[in-house]
């Protein structure tokens, strides 16, 4: 497993700075930078003091911003952070898919196995195959699931 703590760590230690500074830039107090946001005043307020982080869709928004006033450097630290909020949501999908193919290859190896059982009769062997089908789409339907949620 990748250690995302490191990754690009010292260009975002200063995102509530920067998100200060490009707020002073525009000449805007908290509360009007927030209605650029969609969010409240306080949670403006709670970035730049580095309490909380912004969304990836405010993360963008920032980016847009620091572009449109000629920004390079707020930008820079806005994409670094957005890469590692992205590398961090990418690492815990990865293993939840990891997890649900270990679970679901386990159900299907334990039915497979029983499959091979000479004792079946040509019914039950049609319901195991039906329900070792019916296991695979359940794993990549859930897979499918877990993509959009990362979306």
């Amino acid at each position: 497993m990748h250690d995302i703590s490191q990754l690009t760590m010292s260009s975002t230690a200063a995102l509530g700075g920067t998100i200060a500074d490009l707020r002073h830039t525009i000449g805007e107090n908290q509360q009007r930078f927030s209605d650029r946001f969609g969010v409240a005043w306080l949670t403006v307020s709670r970035w730049e003091r580095d309490k909380n982080t912004p969304t990836p869709e405010c993360l963008l928004k920032l980016i847009a911003l620091a572009r449109q006033v000629n920004r390079a450097d707020a930008e820079q630290v806005f994409r670094a952070k957005l890469k590692h909020e992205y590398a961090a949501r990418y690492e815990l999908l990865i293993d939840d898919l990891l997890e649900e193919f270990r679970e679901r290859f386990s159900l299907i190896q334990g039915t497979a196995i029983r499959l091979g059982d000479r004792k079946l009769s040509d019914p039950e062997r049609g319901q195991l195959l039906d329900n070792i089908i019916s296991m695979a789409t359940d794993g990549l339907d859930s897979i499918y699931a877990l993509r959009e949620e990362s979306s």
